[in-house]
């Protein structure tokens, strides 16, 4: 195997995890916490401690944030990591396919060719 392609494809998992995370961090968290009273104005800040794994009392210490919003907060947070690395999988199985079909095909013509 080539060396490169062992350094470009956990560059690509991480890629993508990243940029689905990024998106589901505020699209899971915001609407969690912010009917449970959290202002908008904390919403940055809070969302930026429980991705950080800031300490409980950083985290508390952040105006409007009480125990139900932080627990409603970490929920999801572990529902953006999962929906993040669904995409990962997804990734790395077509990736898995695409290899499994030009194995197919290589192996295919050298016992023709």
């Amino acid at each position: 195997m080539d060396p490169s392609y062992s350094l470009f494809l956990p560059c690509l998992d991480n890629a993508i995890f990243n940029s689905v995370l990024k998106e589901k961090l505020v699209s899971n968290i915001a609407p969690a916490v912010v009917p449970l009273g959290l202002p908008l104005s904390s919403l940055e800040p809070f969302i930026g401690s429980l991705a950080s794994n800031a300490p409980p009392a950083t985290i508390a210490a952040i105006p409007g944030v009480t125990p139900e919003i932080i627990g409603a907060g970490v929920t999801a947070l572990k529902t953006s990591f999962l929906q993040s690395f669904k995409w990962v999988y997804v990734a790395a199985a077509v990736l898995s396919a695409v290899g499994a079909i030009g194995m197919s095909i290589q192996s295919s013509a050298l016992r023709h060719g």
